[in-house]
């Protein structure tokens, strides 16, 4: 593919994922803004890189999702500190959810800032849309095990949420 072409598919990328990619960035930093934008740009960088090695063997979602976590991950490895969460409701708030402006949502995300990183990365492939296959595919997990941490995270859920009430 020339560079023109992939332009085009990378932009694309950009505006489909922008909303993933700002989650994995709130989720696995603190609230420095420029701790964001740093693994912002990485996760970027990474796409950019890993485009013209895409070789068709799974579905383009499912490589990009991959690209974007490992990138996170990667990014956090290479930081000399251990990661502080920011609470979703902060931030994710105002940028991700002002669409749907619900209260639901907003308790939603207020509880999954309660969850492990691990619990959160699943939570929110699962919030994404993504099936449970593809969840699978792309944390490498068989499908009956993503249903199984579903169902455990969704029970820790229901749980922090009564114990709130």
């Amino acid at each position: 593919m020339d560079k023109s072409q992939q332009h085009i598919i990378f932009n694309e990328m950009v505006r489909q994922y922008k909303c993933f990619i700002v989650k994995i960035c709130l989720v696995f930093c603190n609230q420095d803004p420029e701790k964001m934008k740093d693994m912002q740009q990485d996760i970027l960088s990474a796409l950019w890189e890993s485009l013209s090695r895409y070789n068709g063997k799974c579905k383009p979602s499912t490589w990009a999702y991959r690209i974007v976590l490992n990138a996170a991950i990667s990014h956090k490895r290479h930081q000399s500190t251990i990661p502080t969460f920011v609470p979703l409701s902060d931030i994710l708030l105002q940028e991700l959810v002002a669409e749907q402006n619900d209260n639901d949502m907003n308790e939603l995300y207020r509880l999954i800032d309660k969850l492990s990183p691990n619990e959160k990365t699943l939570i929110l492939l699962y919030l994404d849309n993504k099936t449970i296959a593809e969840i699978g595919e792309i944390l490498g997990y068989s499908v009956s095990a993503v249903n199984h941490r579903i169902a455990l995270i969704k029970d820790k859920l229901i749980k922090l949420h009564n114990n709130e009430q």
